[in-house]
């Protein structure tokens, strides 16, 4: 259930960084890092 880790991923972020914009900007690696196994994963990436 993807949906379930990234929500609990925000959520704890939201809990260490209780700016905004700096919750964005460390949280992003985890992004990045679906994103570069999603791609690994189907061998197809944009961007």
């Amino acid at each position: 259930m993807p949906e379930f880790d990234l929500l609990v991923i925000s959520l704890g972020l939201s809990r260490i960084f209780p700016d905004n914009h700096e919750m964005s900007k460390q949280g992003m690696i985890f992004y990045d890092a679906l994103y570069a196994w999603c791609c690994s994963a189907t061998e197809q990436c944009h961007g």
